[in-house]
This record gives C-alpha cells, sequence and structure tokens, in this order.
C-alpha cells in the first residue's frame, strides 16, 4: 500500500571565539580597568562604560590605549554592535598592530558579515603574531566551515585543540562539523566532551540535540533543546529546532506551539513556515497551512518543496486535479525533486491515470534509487494492471531497501495472491499483520490466501476481522478482482 514521508529538518548554527586583552598582575585591583579587560566575560554595556571612562580620562598605563580600545570593540562586539567594533578594532591596530587577540576577533566579525577574505587575512596575522593562539585557530576554523570548506576548518579545529585540549567552545564547533558529515558518533563524542568541561555550554546543547535528531532519536533531542531554551529562552533557532523534533514525534500541537514562537522572536523564513504549515496541515487547519505555504512562496516563489505542500492540502481534500496542478509547479521549480514525482504519481493514481502514475514513480526512483516509498509506489499500481512479474521486482527491491515496512509486505503479499502464490502471500500478509496487527488489508488479504490453500476456519477468521475493522475491505478486494 501507499506510505508517505516528509522533509527532513532544517537547521542553523553559530559561535563565537572571542579574547580579551590581558590586564596587568598590578592593575588587577582598578575596578574600572578590571571591568575594561573583562570585556569577553561581563556585560557588555559595563565593560563599554568602563573603557570609556579610561579613554576620555587620558590616564593610561603603558601602551595602555590600544587594549582600552581593543577590549571595548570586543564588548561592542558581543553587544551586536559590528560597526562600533570595527571602528574600535580598527583604531586598536593602528595604536598597536602586535595585538593579535584583536586580529582574531575581527577575523570573526568579519566572518560572521561573511566577508571571507578579510576574515581570513586577519585570522593569518593574528597566527603570524602568535602560532600558538588557539583561538585564532578557533575563528579560522569557523570561517572555513562556514564557507563550507569542512576539511580546513576540521585542521584549524584539531591544531586549536593540540594547543590547548581542553577548549569547549572548539569542540562544540567539531561536533557540528561531524554531525554534518554524518559522523555522528564523533559528533557526539566532542559535544559530550565540550558539556563535561562546560555543562552550560549553548552551542554545544545546541548541536548535539541536531546529532539526535539526524539520527532519529527525538526525546534526546528534545532533552538537550529544552536545557538550551532554559539558557537563552529568546533564542529563536532553538525554539525552531525544538519545533522540528516534535513535528517528528508527531507531536503535532506542542509543534506549532514552538513554531508560533520562534516566528514571534524573530525566524520567519521559507524553512519555519513550511515545517508549520505541514504540522498544521497534519492537524487539519489546512487554511493556515495554505497561508503559511503562500507566505513562504512570497519569500521564495521558485521554493519547490513549499509548492509540493500546497498540492498535499488538496490530496487531503481529495481536490487531485488542483494537488497536480501545484506538483507540476513544483516540478517545474526543481526537476529534480522527487517527492513532487511521487506525490504526482500518487495523485494521478487516485484519478485512475495509472500509466501516467507508473511514470512518475518511475521519475522517483531515477531521481532517489534509494527510495523504498517510490519502489512500492510502482509496485502496487503494475499489481493493480496485473504486471505482476514487474510489480513483484519493485516490490523486492523496495523490501531490500526497508525489509520491515508493513506497508511494502502487505503490496507484495497482493502481488503473490493475484499470482496464485498462497504460501508466498500468506507469510507476507502475516509479517505485515505481525508489524501492524489492526491492518484490514492485510488481515482480509492473509484471509484470502488462507482459503485458497484450504485452511478455511482461521482464513475466514481473518476475514471476519478485517471486516470489523474496515466494513468496506471486502469491495476493496473486489475491485482487485480478488473475491473468497
Amino acid at each position: 500500500m501507499f506510505a508517505g514521508v516528509r522533509p527532513l529538518a532544517r537547521v542553523g548554527w553559530a559561535i563565537l571565539g572571542m579574547a580579551s586583552t590581558s590586564l596587568p598582575v598590578w592593575a588587577q585591583n582598578d575596578g574600572p580597568r578590571q571591568r575594561c579587560y573583562d570585556a569577553a566575560k561581563i556585560d557588555p554595556d559595563q565593560a563599554i562604560g568602563a573603557c570609556a571612562a579610561l579613554i576620555q580620562a587620558g590616564r593610561f598605563i603603558a601602551g595602555e590605549p590600544a587594549n582600552l580600545y581593543a577590549n571595548r570593540g570586543l564588548a561592542h562586539s558581543r553587544k551586536g554592535d559590528a560597526d562600533k567594533a570595527l571602528a574600535d578594532y580598527e583604531q586598536a591596530l593602528k595604536l598597536n598592530p602586535r595585538l593579535g587577540a584583536t586580529f582574531s576577533n575581527r577575523c570573526d566579525l568579519y566572518g560572521q558579515r561573511t566577508q571571507y577574505e578579510l576574515a581570513l587575512r586577519d585570522c593569518d596575522r593574528a597566527l603570524q603574531i602568535n602560532p600558538r593562539h588557539a583561538n585564532a585557530y578557533l575563528n579560522r576554523g569557523l570561517v572555513h566551515q562556514r564557507k563550507g570548506d569542512a576539511e580546513k576548518a576540521l585542521a584549524d579545529y584539531d591544531q586549536a585543540l593540540r594547543l590547548q585540549p581542553k577548549f569547549p567552545a572548539v569542540l562544540a564547533n567539531r561536533c557540528k562539523l561531524h554531525s554534518d558529515a554524518n559522523r555522528h558518533e564523533a559528533a557526539i563524542a566532542d559535544c559530550d566532551q565540550a558539556l563535561q568541561l562546560e555543562p552550560n555550554l549553548f552551542s554545544a546543547l545546541l548541536h548535539r540535540g541536531l546529532t539526535w535528531a539526524r539520527q532519529g532519536q527525538y526525546d534526546k533531542a528534545i532533552a538537550d533543546y529544552d536545557r538550551a531554551i532554559a539558557l537563552r529562552p529568546t533564542d529563536a533557532l532553538v525554539r525552531d529546532n525544538r519545533g522540528r523534533a516534535l513535528a517528528r514525534k508527531r507531536e503535532w500541537s506542542r509543534a506549532i506551539a514552538e513554531f508560533d514562537e520562534a516566528i514571534r522572536l524573530g525566524k520567519r523564513d521559507v524553512g519555519i513556515l513550511i515545517e508549520r504549515g505541514d504540522a498544521l496541515r497534519a492537524t487539519g487547519e489546512l487554511e493556515r497551512a495554505l497561508a503559511d505555504y503562500d507566505a513562504a512562496l512570497a519569500l521564495d516563489p521558485r521554493n519547490a518543496e513549499a509548492w509540493l505542500s500546497r498540492g498535499l492540502v488538496f490530496v487531503r481534500q481529495r481536490q487531485f486535479d488542483r494537488a497536480i496542478a501545484e506538483f507540476d509547479i513544483a516540478i517545474e521549480a526543481d526537476p529534480s525533486y522527487a517527492p513532487a514525482f511521487r506525490w504526482r504519481a500518487a495523485a494521478r493514481g487516485e484519478m485512475g491515470r495509472v500509466e501516467e502514475a507508473i511514470g512518475d514513480y518511475g521519475e522517483a526512483i531515477r531521481l532517489s534509487p534509494d527510495w523504498a516509498v517510490a519502489w512500492n509506489g510502482r509496485c502496487w499500481l503494475r499489481a493493480l494492471r496485473d504486471k505482476l512479474e514487474e510489480a513483484l521486482v519493485d516490490c523486492n527491491e523496495a523490501l531490500r531497501l526497508d525489509p520491515a515496512a508493513a506497508y511494502i509486505l502487505d503490496s507484495r503479499g497482493l502481488v503473490f495472491l493475484k499470482m496464485g502464490r498462497f504460501a508466498a502471500a500468506a507469510a507476507d500478509y502475516d509479517a505485515a499483520v505481525k508489524l501492524r496487527p489492526d491492518n484490514a488489508h492485510a488481515l482480509f488479504g492473509r484471509g484470502l490466501a488462507l482459503l485458497r490453500k484450504g485452511d478455511v476456519e482461521t482464513g475466514t477468521a481473518d476475514l471476519d476481522k478485517a471486516k470489523g475493522i474496515n466494513p468496506k475491505i471486502a469491495e476493496t478486494y473486489a475491485a482487485y478482482g480478488l473475491q473468497p
């Protein structure tokens, strides 16, 4: 029988690697100086005020003005005021071109602004000044990671950890790097170590949660997201991620609440609108779902996934013509988007356009050869058309890809039943019933197979049980040309 598929999650990330210039030991009892030099740790406004007061007073220790500008720039950066931070960094480096930490911090800031060449130039300069500057390796690795150069990012993170083995921020970033490359075991190990060193490290909780989610371990992902939200209740990204994990568990109402909050906090992109629309569609709130898909398309009119999701609303309403029109647009927008072919096949099949549907399943298989759902869909339609040998090839491939899928076993059971291979049909239906005991279709099919084998008592019991679950199941099988 048919089975659905949902898109994978879309996620993001960020982490800073900052360092203050150091305060001389003899000045550590000087309150304003201490606050300025602690710019990486304390409230940014306090640090900015302390640094500004010292600059305005004009009473400096040797070489200090550069450090004051550098630390005030760091505080501005932490506050999110990039322009003021860059101005202070520029002034600091004019006064002292040997401030490696400031080059490293400016590298990080340029990286956040996607000015990658400027960022790499600054990190390289920081490492020329001090080849053992672990923070500069962290920041350069982050620039490479943002650029998509995973190999160079990993090399920089590894070097940072050789210099400073207990560096939670590097471990958290490397965790994400491994996670994005599907090296999940290595990712979890890095995030675990980061959290052992710094139990409330937000980025490590975020990245470990993402890694659990990618492995389908949604309860563990949600537990990490819960801890991250406790640390940053107004972070829209982690709210979005928790919503996605809840959606994968089909906890639709909770997922919608998370998406609502993430959007309220400012995360209103194509991905979250589609995700919330999908959750609304699952709960039957179809008009609200369409509104979200339309909002996504206003941001990206060529987004194939949004057009697909609109089509699925019409599938649910059994308006198959309208659904096909949406799937057509999705395919035009992205001819390599296999789900659009798979769902157009399903809609065409419902309308009796079986040969067209078989062709669409073939295209979905060509684009995504490891997709068991598409192989099963074509098997099913070929079985209904009595193309039984071809159907059997398709169902066998679907089961090779997903050996414990009840819906595929049910499909192959029908193929065997129509081929007259009653023992094989009974075995497939039996396996499907064990996986889903309330499956009326498999129960009725098993009953027919057992009757054909001569086991009247057990076969009749199966037929009666199936009718109790679905009173119209006998009509369904009659349409296949199969009756007791």
